[in-house]
C-alpha cells in the first residue's frame, strides 16, 4: 500500500515536473521573440531618427532663398532643386517605404500560446514615426513647390533684366 501511494506521488511529480518544463520553455521562447521584437523596433527608431535628421536638414534648404544676380544663378539653383527631387525620389523608395514595411511587420508580430503571449509594447509610438514622417514628406512636397516657383520667378526676371 505504502509502496503504490509513492510511485502515485512520484508519478504526480513528474507530470508537473513535465508542466513546468513546458511553461519554462514557453518563457524562455517568448523572451527570445520579446528581445527579437525589441530590437526591431530599435532598428525602426534608428530609421526613423536618420529620416528625421534628413528631413530636418532638407527643409532648411528648401526654406532658404540664395541670392539671384543672375540667369546663370538662377539656373543653378533650378538644377539643385532638380537633384532634390531626385535625392527625396530615391529616399522615399530606400528608406521611407522601409520605414512602413517594418512598421507593418512590427505591428503583426505576437506571440501567444496558452502559457503566454507577448505582443509589440508600443504600437502607437511606431505608428507615430511613420506619420510624421507622412506629413513631413507632404511639407517637403509644399515647400518644394514653393520653392520652385520663387526659383522660376527669379530667373524670368533676370531674362527680362537681360532682355532690356
Amino acid at each position: 500500500m505504502r509502496e503504490k501511494t509513492m510511485g502515485e506521488q512520484l508519478h504526480s511529480l513528474m507530470m508537473l515536473a513535465e508542466e513546468k518544463a513546458r511553461v519554462l520553455d514557453d518563457h524562455l521562447k517568448r523572451e527570445i521573440f520579446a528581445a527579437e521584437v525589441r530590437q526591431m523596433d530599435q532598428h525602426h527608431a534608428k530609421l526613423y531618427g536618420q529620416l528625421e535628421a534628413w528631413i530636418k536638414v532638407k527643409e532648411e534648404y528648401l526654406k532658404d532663398r540664395p541670392k539671384i544676380d543672375c540667369i546663370a544663378d538662377a539656373k543653378k539653383q533650378l538644377a539643385i532643386g532638380e537633384t532634390f527631387d531626385k535625392e527625396k525620389a530615391a529616399t522615399t523608395d530606400a528608406t521611407v517605404f522601409a520605414l512602413e514595411r517594418q512598421s507593418t511587420e512590427l505591428m503583426s508580430k505576437k506571440y501567444e500560446t496558452k502559457y503566454s503571449n507577448f505582443h509589440l509594447e508600443n504600437p502607437e509610438e511606431v505608428q507615430s514615426r511613420v506619420t510624421k514622417v507622412n506629413q513631413a514628406w507632404l511639407e517637403l512636397d509644399k515647400l518644394r513647390e514653393v520653392q520652385k516657383g520663387d526659383l522660376e520667378k527669379s530667373l524670368a526676371l533676370e531674362e527680362e533684366k537681360e532682355r532690356l
